[in-house]
């Protein structure tokens, strides 16, 4: 481990680069290098330099491209009006749950409570369970799906052979077209919810909770400045207040 120069990490990055690795594999990558050297110093009292820092990669920003109400309602139409029957009510879960592309297009219909309006998901992206509560327009969705339903398959998006659909990208890109919306995707659809809540008043936290980040910075990172007009709009509601009967005349007096 003391043979590990700050030089070896800065060649092993450019490999990764080179091999086409994005910048938050390369970085997880440095951190269990990290973390190891960590743990021996704190296990054995020793000093071992951490050749890792000050060679991350440069997280990239975000992207922050989601719909307006008046998009979605647009792409909504266009849904209706596809080749795939499946898109419409994935489009719907998409927008009314917050959930990954993944997370909808895997699911089974045993992880559905009906009763209790939530579908259960063994495992997400951060390696939880999670509760997906439904409202009235998700389980219009998955009504909508049970039309569709082959009796062999386990899967709620299936092929009518009852194999599991793998993807809705082409239909999608298509509705968009039609729609005449630019520059959307599919993942697009869950940060329209993140930013719809803000829009409504919700805080950040509980935008964390829907879509379930497991850190509130990435919620913070993608949401916090819909916040800030949030408040400007708070601050601007003050002008209709008695606090500000003061007009340049009284101003003056004091």
């Amino acid at each position: 481990m003391q043979d590990i120069k700050r030089s070896h990490v800065r060649q092993y990055v450019k490999q990764r680069k080179q091999a086409g690795m994005k910048p938050h594999t390369i970085n997880g990558e440095l951190r269990l290098i990290s973390g190891v050297i960590n743990q021996l110093n704190y296990d054995n009292d020793w000093n071992l330099p951490n050749p890792t820092l000050g060679n991350r990669e440069k997280k990239p920003r975000g992207r922050k491209r989601w719909a307006t109400e008046a998009e979605a309602k647009h792409l909504i139409q266009a849904a209706t009006e596809s080749k795939n029957p499946l898109l419409l009510p994935f489009i719907q879960l998409a927008l009314s749950t917050g959930m990954r592309k993944g997370e909808i297009l895997n699911l089974r219909w045993a992880q559905v409570d009906w009763e209790a309006k939530t579908i259960y998901l063994n495992q997400t992206k951060n390696g939880d369970p999670a509760a997906i509560p439904l409202n009235q327009y998700a389980l219009h969705a998955l009504t909508t799906l049970k039309k569709y339903r082959v009796r062999s398959s386990t899967w709620i998006f299936s092929h009518t052979d009852g194999t599991r659909l793998k993807s809705v990208r082409n239909s999608f890109a298509t509705a968009c077209e039609k729609a005449k919306i630019e520059g959307l995707t599919i993942h697009d659809l869950r940060r329209t919810v993140g930013s719809w809540l803000i829009n409504s008043g919700e805080r950040l936290e509980i935008v964390q909770e829907v879509l379930r980040h497991k850190d509130i910075g990435t919620t913070r990172e993608y949401y916090a400045h819909l916040e800030k007009s949030k408040a400007r709009e708070a601050v601007e509601k003050l002008d209709n207040t008695k606090i500000y009967i003061l007009d340049d005349s009284n101003i003056r007096k004091r």
